[in-house]
């Protein structure tokens, strides 16, 4: 499946969660009309549905309680494309932020974490699990610079921090700022559209023990020329590079014989070949296009 159906498919998933939602009864905050929250019955806790305001306030702060209660859950796509959204503060009481939750909030710089929190924390404003092994969310908007009229002064670089193991699910997606990125070699797994619409992405040393690229990992890095792979890789995943349209190397220390290669996992502009000669060159044979 493309990255644009995939998309698709999660925004019908999305409207289906809401109009089951309603039925089940959505409470506003009294003081703050954008929080959004649902009651679970069954463990007396909250979730925080969905807020509101995407075009306004500039810091989120999810609480420790609702109506007395702990708000627990994050629901996926519970903070989505709020364009002036500059910080996002998540309470202690926070176990279970779901995929999608937190994404496309384009000016985001910082996310914090209440320290007692037992299931995340922060490093520098960027969202990790408690352990600090998984990175989960990479604010879009994280040291960037903008000019007075609202466009971007910079791109940055960012460095993964030692001790990480994976890169989770749409953890820099659509972190248009981003140019180059350092992963330590503890990464052993890059899930699914992990780097999704790194539009600005050049570089990006993946380190040496990366194992498993999930599927579209890369969709959409439309600047990157070449890329580095180790070899420890066991597994790319469908449609890995998809629109990746300026690719024109990608190493491979291991052998092809060696790794699982997903469906289309190749370079591909909008589905077809390249406009320009590329190569693949792994441990055991080259392959040019």
């Amino acid at each position: 499946m493309t990255g644009n159906k995939r998309t698709t498919a999660a925004a019908l998933a999305l409207l289906l969660a809401l109009l089951c939602c309603a039925c089940a009864g959505i409470e506003k905050d009294r003081a703050n009309r954008s929080l959004e929250f649902m009651l679970d019955k069954e463990t007396d806790t909250y979730t925080f549905f969905y807020y509101t305001d995407t075009s306004t306030v500039t810091e989120l702060v999810i609480p420790d309680t609702f109506h007395g209660k702990p708000v627990t859950r994050i629901r996926g796509f519970a903070v989505n494309s709020c364009d002036t959204l500059e910080k996002i503060v998540i309470g202690k009481n926070v176990t279970d932020i779901e995929r999608w939750a937190i994404t496309k909030n384009l000016h985001l710089k910082e996310i914090k974490v209440d320290p007692d929190n037992p299931s995340y924390c922060d490093v520098d404003g960027v969202l990790f699990t408690k352990d600090k092994t998984k990175l989960l969310c990479y604010p879009n908007a994280n040291t960037a610079v903008y000019n007075k009229d609202g466009s971007l002064k910079n791109t940055v670089k960012y460095t993964v921090p030692g001790g990480t193991t994976v890169i989770g699910h749409c953890a820099f997606y659509h972190c248009y700022a981003v140019e180059a990125l350092v992963l330590p070699d503890s990464v052993i797994e890059i899930e699914e559209r992990a780097f999704h619409k790194m539009t600005a992405l050049t570089d990006i040393d993946v380190g040496k023990g990366l194992q498993t690229i999930g599927e579209d990992a890369f969709l959409g890095c439309e600047s990157l020329r070449e890329i580095d792979l180790p070899a420890s890789l066991a597994e790319i995943g469908s449609y890995a590079f998809y629109n990746a349209r300026e690719i024109v190397k990608i190493n491979i220390a291991a052998r092809s014989d060696e790794v699982a290669q997903g469906y289309k996992w190749q370079p591909a502009s909008a589905g077809g070949n390249l406009n320009h000669p590329w190569s693949i060159v792994w441990a055991d044979q080259t392959e040019t296009f």
